[in-house]
């Protein structure tokens, strides 16, 4: 039998604060292209690394592994909203892990979380997923740190197949610790739950937090109390459209690569 494959992991190098004025450089609304494998080991600012998911060689009898995920469309943020304010309210810290992209077999459509808190209750995993357990450690890796990460969880074409999935498969994922009681965040989910057209904005690199767009209203910060007007604009834009997509913000005549990441997803009224 053949060794199980390893997980590969890609991890944004990414800090700072939101930038002031600034402008749209890019914008993606497909998942963002494997950075190239180098001599250096160096991975290009706001690409997440590879990481492949130990699959192949394992026994049938492991229930987390030997299933496709099922359940492709999972649950998003506002799915789950009354259920992370209840642990806000309780004092509970937690990280929450959100697809931002997907490649090959779908796994989790884009917007789908899972939440590992401190109190050790788990939110929005399949026992079936293939990528369920890595994406629990990512959660639990940035609820332990309180650093965000940004990373690429890839099953290949051999263990895809093994597994009963055709091709290659990767998911990209985001994931952050939010603390317990944080008001801004708490702000954020209640305008989220309640049933409002509005955009989910989630800082994935150089910038970090979640903010909810409305027609007339924000809330929520991206490290930060205010939003730059430029992503308010391209989210309203964005309103009633059912479409997620991944931004980069640069300075004014700026590049790409100097600017900030922001993963938007649309929620229609209802």
């Amino acid at each position: 039998m053949n060794s199980p494959a390893t997980p590969a992991v890609q991890e944004a190098a990414c800090g700072g604060t939101l930038l002031s004025n600034p402008t749209t450089c890019l914008e993606s609304a497909q998942p963002v292209a494997p950075a190239a494998a180098s001599d250096t080991g160096q991975h290009p600012p706001g690409r997440p690394e590879t990481t492949m998911v130990n699959t192949a060689g394992i026994p049938a009898s492991d229930p987390g592994i030997t299933e496709p995920e099922r359940l492709p469309g999972g649950q998003d943020l506002r799915d789950v909203a009354l259920q992370l304010r209840l642990m806000l309210t309780s004092g509970i810290s937690f990280a929450i892990a959100t697809a931002v992209g997907a490649r090959g077999t779908v796994l989790r459509r884009p917007g789908t979380v899972a939440v590992v808190s401190e109190s050790g209750e788990t939110i929005g995993f399949n026992p079936a997923g293939p990528l369920d357990g890595a994406i629990r450690d990512l959660a639990a890796e940035a609820l332990a740190s309180g650093q965000d990460r940004l990373e690429r969880l890839d099953i290949d074409h051999e263990a895809a197949s093994y597994i009963g999935l055709s091709g290659g498969v990767s998911l990209d994922v985001h994931a952050t610790r939010v603390r317990a009681g944080d008001p801004a965040f708490g702000s954020a989910l209640r305008y989220l739950d309640s049933g409002a057209a509005a955009v989910l904005a989630i800082g994935t690199c150089g910038v970090s937090g979640h903010a909810v767009i409305g027609a007339d209203r924000v809330a929520g910060r991206l490290s930060g109390p205010e939003l730059p007007a430029q992503v308010i604009k391209d989210a309203r834009f964005m309103l009633d459209s059912r479409h997620a997509v991944h931004r980069t913000y640069c300075p004014v005549g700026g590049t790409g690569s100097a600017g900030v990441q922001v993963w938007m997803q649309s929620h229609p009224a209802g």
